[in-house]
C-alpha cells in the first residue's frame, strides 16, 4: 500500500521533474500554479504548447514531430523499439571476470541518490542501461557482497547503502 507520506513526498519529486521539463509554466506565481486543474496541466504540457510557449530549453526537450507519443497517436505503433525492452537480470545473466553476475560490468551504484529514491532501488530494484539494452537489476536489498563484482561496489554498498536502509527496514509496520 502507498501511504500519504509517499505520496507526498513523491510528489515534490514528480514537481521538480515537470520544472525541470516545463520551466515556462512556473513562471506565473505559485498560487496561480497551485490552482491548475489536471485538463490545465494536460493542455500545458501538450505538444502544441510547449513549442509556443516553451523556453528554447523546453522545446529541445520535446520529441520530433514524427516519434510516436502520447502527442502523436497518429504514429501509433504494435511493437516496442530495442532501447524501449527492459529485460530482466536473472541470477547468472552476466559472464565476466571468470564468473557468472547478477548485474552487468557496467553497474554503478546511483551517485548521489537521494533518500527517497534510495528506499526505491533498496525495494523495487532498479534499471540499468548497459550499452545498448536495458536491464531491471532485482531490489538492492537482495543483494549480497558476492553480488557485485568489485570491492569498492561491495564497499560502497556495505558503507552506503546497507546500514540507512537495513535501520529503515526495521520501522515499526515495514
Amino acid at each position: 500500500d502507498i501511504d500519504e507520506a509517499f505520496v507526498l513526498s513523491s510528489f515534490e519529486i514528480a514537481t521538480e521533474y515537470l520544472k525541470s521539463c516545463f520551466s515556462f509554466i512556473f513562471k506565473a506565481s505559485e498560487e496561480k500554479v497551485d490552482a491548475y486543474t489536471i485538463g490545465t496541466w494536460s493542455s500545458k504540457i501538450s505538444y502544441n504548447s510547449v513549442k509556443k510557449h516553451g523556453t528554447a530549453e523546453d522545446i529541445a526537450r520535446l520529441p520530433p514531430p514524427n516519434f510516436p507519443t502520447l502527442w502523436n497517436k497518429s504514429c501509433g505503433r504494435k511493437f516496442l523499439l530495442e532501447d524501449e525492452i527492459v529485460h530482466d537480470a536473472g541470477p547468472g545473466q552476466f559472464a565476466y571476470k571468470g564468473k557468472t553476475w547478477c548485474v552487468p560490468e557496467s553497474f554503478q551504484f546511483p551517485p548521489k541518490v537521494n533518500r527517497l529514491n534510495g528506499w526505491r532501488r533498496w525495494l523495487q530494484g532498479a534499471i540499468h542501461v548497459d550499452g545498448t539494452k536495458k536491464w531491471r537489476i532485482k531490489p538492492y536489498r537482495t543483494l549480497r557482497g558476492i553480488d557485485l563484482p568489485s570491492g569498492e561496489l561491495k564497499t560502497e554498498f556495505k558503507i552506503s547503502w546497507k546500514p540507512i536502509f537495513t535501520k529503515m527496514m526495521e520501522a515499526p509496520g515495514l
